[in-house]
């Protein structure tokens, strides 16, 4: 009998055996793939126009160095509006024939407005010796300063 019993111990501990569950880890790797798209948008970026001084040194350089008032408009009308060219008479054709000598002494920016300057000049007209101050108002016009207003004051006379 305990023979029966050790075989019956033994065959229930064989078949608990055979019904345990077979625990395995499994390892699992997952890699993920993202892809990024660049768009090129080619939309046109409004930028400031460059600094203006060379352009207003430019301007006052030929406004005071000319040969005749037809000389002089000719050459300045390039940094000025069609308004400011209308207002100061730019576009008539005058004949007046005298040499003027020139040059800008500094440019200043207006602390309050920062599209107004002044330009303080020497000037040698018809043998006198000037003076000179240029007001200038800018407004950007197709991506680039142009003068829409100034006023042309003489300061001193030697």
């Amino acid at each position: 009998m305990k023979k029966v019993i050790l075989l019956s111990l033994l065959t229930v501990l064989f078949l608990s055996g055979c019904h345990k569950k077979e625990e395995k880890t499994v390892e699992e790797t997952t890699t993920s793939q993202s892809t990024m798209v660049l768009e090129d948008k080619t939309t046109e970026i409004s930028k400031e126009p460059e600094n203006p001084r060379p352009m207003l040194v430019a301007f006052g350089n030929k406004f005071l160095n000319f040969n005749s008032l037809k000389e002089r408009n000719q050459s300045v009308k390039e940094y000025m509006t069609e308004k400011c060219q209308e207002e100061n008479g730019i576009n008539v054709d005058l004949d007046a024939k005298f040499r003027s000598v020139g040059k800008i002494v500094k440019v200043f920016q207006d602390t309050d407005s920062e599209k107004q300057y002044a330009l303080l000049c020497e000037e040698d007209s018809r043998g006198v010796k000037n003076e000179v101050l240029f007001v200038v108002q800018l407004v950007e016009e197709d991506g680039q300063y142009k003068i829409d207003n100034f006023r042309y004051e003489q300061l001193h006379v030697h």
